[in-house]
């Protein structure tokens, strides 16, 4: 029996109680923010006997009603749709623009949980208008998510809808900048990982217009390469390389990934390129 267990990556987003927990929070604070929206521009009337929502709405005098104690709070059909307009604001608001800013919804900030990418790194203001967007689905049949729920429960990674669509993860807050998922992000095209560890026949090479004091070392071999190509070879230093290189820093392949837009480095054990 293999009792190893999940990957560290995958454990990384075992946060599914403290999810559901903010979850909660965050629909209490969001109710209790529409709440407070919709009594501050409704229109009022005392209670009675001779008058209640359901006469109000009878009556065509209200499409919108709630009963606070003694007193009837009501919009009429135009005051309602601008509301209702207000109160989607809200939602979006308290869905995409503050966890963009804040890393994670407030429900979330107070359970320790952020939203990230598979690298690790705060997911930004796309991916979490797709999760907000994504909710629609997620939350059905919006009594309870249970969408959501069974999506993030049969998931090694636990994510839900919106979350596959966006490409994001929900781990803890300690979590964040530790890449999610150690696979690569691309194999680099036209190249094949190097067959060794480490160079065996490494070139001394400086870009031109450096003087041979600032070459760094290059390698080029006849089964994954033509020949040195010109990059910083710095991660960090904004490069612009095409090829792959040994590092000694790192003491590892190095590869910039021009489509992600990352570095690479080739992990020995599984010969794979993963995010540095």
């Amino acid at each position: 029996m293999n009792t190893a267990g999940p990957p560290a990556s995958l454990a990384s987003t075992r946060v599914v109680g403290r999810r559901l927990g903010a979850a909660v929070l965050d629909a209490v604070l969001l109710s209790a923010v529409v709440a407070v929206v919709f009594v501050a521009g409704a229109t009022t009337a005392a209670r009675g006997e001779a008058l209640s929502c359901g006469d109000l709405q009878d009556g065509g005098e209200a499409s919108s009603c709630l009963v606070l104690g003694d007193t009837i709070y009501y919009y009429e059909a135009a005051a309602a749709v601008r509301f209702w307009a207000v109160a989607v604001a809200v939602w979006f608001t308290f869905y995409a623009v503050v966890p963009a800013l804040l890393g994670g919804s407030l429900g979330k900030l107070l359970t320790g949980l952020r939203v990230v990418d598979r690298f690790g790194a705060s997911a930004g203001f796309g991916r979490h208008l797709g999760r907000c967007l994504l909710l629609a689905v997620d939350a059905f049949p919006y009594c309870f998510p249970v969408v959501g729920v069974a999506m993030i429960a049969a998931s090694t990674t636990h994510q839900r809808a919106g979350d596959r669509a966006a490409g994001t993860f929900v781990v803890a807050a300690c979590e964040v900048g530790h890449p999610v998922l150690p696979v690569p992000i691309a194999t680099p095209r036209l190249w094949a990982p190097p067959a060794t560890a480490s160079p065996q026949t490494p070139t001394p090479w400086a870009p031109p217009g450096l003087p041979a004091t600032q070459a760094q070392t290059w390698v080029s071999g006849p089964t994954w390469g033509s020949g040195p190509t010109w990059g910083s070879g710095v991660p960090g230093a904004a490069p612009q390389p095409t090829g792959v290189r040994w590092d000694e820093r790192w003491n590892a392949w190095l590869y910039w990934d021009q489509g992600s837009q990352r570095w690479l480095r080739l992990d020995p054990a599984t010969n794979q390129w993963i995010p540095i």
